[in-house]
């Protein structure tokens, strides 16, 4: 039984037993007895039955997006019409973290009595990468005696998108060493070819100045490299052979690094990964910084973007490559090179595509099939980043 039910049968057990003191001894402390009671049934009742009918809440996020690692303010604002007053409200959400199931709980008691609307925030502390959904909100009331409690649950869809915290550019070396900060630096240089010169401009590095036109010239004189209006990056994340941990979180976070360094350039760039495998080998049309940020904040490791585990579709079809332009640049990211993933990155090589491979397991426990296929690539011309400190746990960690 419940508390209500237990409170119900204790308390008319106790109303019942008073009226028949009062008809057995009369008397005015017997029946004084029973009014009281009677007045505390019906108090109890009437709350009980007409509390938490007509109730709204509204919430506001202290921001539209948050970054990994930041706190999250919430402003709730309830509005509530009622007969009777409330004595006591107790507030309770619980929000679900889609990635990971982690449930965040927060509760919180006010004391409205004949107020028609009240507000109040809540923190949640600093959150992790991901799509955060309210699971539930429920108001929970009762009477001043504690007899009866009464709750409903309230509607509501709110999310909370918290951004993957990008690696900066500085902290490429650390992550995946001198020579691979130096790759991922040549995936987002410019065109070498030059178009012209300039007028030099102090900060301007000395290999950049046309030694040639400044010797000619009164004054020093600078490149002015081709800009590369096609040039594009597609980062691909082999979410399918990644588990969660940092690992996973690592690649989130340097894609997220390379996404804003894109940005910076004036680069395109798509982000593909988590799809089903009727729909990995649809490549998505880059939306911008902001779309493609909120595609990498609803991966999951080992699982699709509807939270199911899928298996390892196509990468690419080749209807689809056909249709690339020569100068994108397909940047995969893996925990292991499968025998799959291999072909399809050696079907791309072979129609032109640059390739770079960032790999983030430990290929010092990798097997002999799977160091020959990273051998292949790299004779077809692909690029190979090893990022040795993520084994021994040196990696940056990311969004947490």
């Amino acid at each position: 039984m419940s508390k209500n039910m237990w409170s119900a049968f204790g308390l008319f057990s106790l109303w019942g037993a008073s009226l028949a003191y009062g008809l057995i001894w009369d008397g005015k402390p017997a029946w004084a007895l029973f009014f009281a009671l009677t007045a505390l049934l019906l108090y109890a009742s009437l709350t009980y039955a007409f509390t938490l009918q007509h109730i709204h809440v509204e919430r506001k996020g202290s921001r539209e997006r948050h970054i990994g690692g930041q706190t999250a303010e919430i402003t709730v604002q309830v509005r509530i019409r009622s007969a009777f007053p409330l004595l006591w409200l107790m507030l309770e959400e619980t929000w679900l973290h889609e990635q990971s199931g982690e449930r965040l709980a927060f509760g919180k008691l006010v004391f409205p009595w004949y107020r028609g609307s009240l507000a109040f925030r809540y923190a949640t502390g600093a959150l992790s990468r991901g799509i955060y959904r309210l699971e539930q909100s429920q108001a929970v009331t009762g009477d001043g005696f504690g007899l009866f409690e009464k709750s409903r649950i309230l509607s509501g869809d709110n999310t909370l998108v918290v951004l993957p915290r990008p690696l900066p550019c500085d902290m490429w070396r650390d992550f995946a060493g001198e020579e691979g900060a130096r790759a991922l630096q040549s995936l987002l240089r410019s065109s070498p070819h030059i178009g012209g010169v300039r007028e030099y401009v102090h900060g301007d590095p000395w290999n950049r100045i046309h030694w040639r036109s400044s010797a000619k010239a009164d004054g020093w004189k600078s490149k002015l490299n081709e800009p590369e209006t096609t040039h594009g990056l597609l980062i691909y994340i082999d979410t399918s052979g990644f588990r969660p941990g940092e690992r996973f979180e690592q690649a989130i976070s340097l894609a997220a690094g390379l996404i804003q360094a894109c940005a910076e350039r004036g680069i395109a760039v798509t982000v593909a990964g988590g799809e089903a495998p009727s729909e990995a080998g649809k490549m998505r049309s880059g939306g911008g910084l902001q779309k493609e940020m909120e595609h990498l904040a609803s991966l999951c490791a080992g699982k699709g973007n509807n939270g199911q585990a899928t298996e390892a579709g196509p990468l690419f079809s080749s209807e689809r490559l056909r249709g690339l332009p020569r100068e994108t640049t397909l940047i995969c990211m893996i925990d292991s090179l499968d025998g799959r993933l291999a072909e399809e990155l050696k079907h791309a090589a072979a129609h032109g595509q640059k390739v770079a491979v960032v790999s983030l397991g430990d290929r010092s426990v990798a097997g002999t099939e799977e160091q020959q296929r990273y051998e292949q690539l790299r004779v077809l011309g692909c690029d190979l980043i090893v990022t040795p400190g993520l084994a021994e746990g040196r990696g940056i960690r990311a969004g947490a």
